[in-house]
């Protein structure tokens, strides 16, 4: 099974890493950037891996260009511009989002939010419309390597400029096909999400978890406390799915998350230019 998120957010390129507790040689040393991971993990991890970090980068996106993502099922030349705009220049964007849960799952994400994603900047989601209506800005760190880049999507609240979410992004090839790989630090370990890119009729963008091919899927991975080394196992019957699309000349995403084939979140956005 192919990692592609984890080792892309290492700067690892795509590392082969079987189901259960075959280990990658390479990546034992990043369990140490992971523990320490909060809202300055991207500077982190560029010193970890000796790349050039950019604070804020200017009109940088969480991908470097769509056309890395052409493949079966993906045509970038068919994706409307708009879309393109924002996957290719994030940072101009500020957005607005709408938090919609299945009734019975808002405690998880509480329990969640409360050990994990507010003490360490991880990725929070709102619990309701009154935290929703703070709104949100992003920031795109890069940290700058031989042979890729990876991108780190800061979201902060817009009135406090309090960070709540990060995540590190990478796009890789495999067979003629491109993927968005996403890591998210967690205490000695991450979750990682390997994405495949799907252009719509109306000319949005789908990246979804949700297909027959070997790479997509989600992953946890976790520092073994008798080796010091990675340990990575799937995440099975989670999926996800992100559409990213223009709606009467404004740009609106859905990010739908099912567990078990059971929806238990739908995040709706609205994005404009700062």
């Amino acid at each position: 099974m192919c990692v592609g998120a984890l080792a892309g957010a290492a700067g690892l390129g795509a590392a082969a890493v079987a189901c259960g507790r075959r280990r990658s040689e390479r990546v034992p040393s990043l369990g140490r950037w992971i523990a320490g991971a909060g809202s300055g993990c991207v500077k982190d991890l560029a010193v970890h891996l000796g790349g050039e970090y950019v604070e804020n980068a200017p009109n940088a996106g969480i991908v470097p260009t769509l056309d890395v993502l052409e493949g079966p099922g993906c045509i970038p030349d068919r994706v409307d511009p708009l879309v393109r705009e924002f996957y290719e220049h994030t940072g101009r964007f500020a957005f607005d989002v709408e938090p919609r849960w299945r009734p019975g799952t808002r405690l998880g994400n509480l329990l969640y939010r409360v050990l994990v994603a507010r003490p360490l900047s991880r990725a929070d989601v709102p619990m309701n419309q009154r935290e929703a209506q703070r709104g949100v800005r992003g920031r795109i760190h890069t940290v700058n390597l031989p042979d890729h880049q990876l991108r780190g999507w800061l979201r902060a609240h817009s009135d406090t400029g309090e960070p709540f979410h990060v995540g590190i992004y990478t796009t890789y090839r495999q067979s003629g096909r491109g993927y968005v790989g996403v890591g998210f630090p967690l205490p000695r370990g991450a979750f990682t999400a390997t994405l495949v890119p799907l252009t719509r009729e109306d000319g949005g963008l789908t990246l979804t978890s949700e297909s027959a091919l070997a790479h997509p899927g989600h992953h946890l991975t976790y520092e073994d406390p008798g080796t010091g080394g990675l340990i990575t196992k799937p995440v099975k019957r989670l999926s996800e799915r992100l559409d990213v699309y223009v709606r009467n000349g404004g740009l609106e995403a859905d990010h739908f998350f099912e567990f078990f084939g059971v929806p238990f979140l739908h995040l709706h956005y609205r994005m404009r230019r700062k």
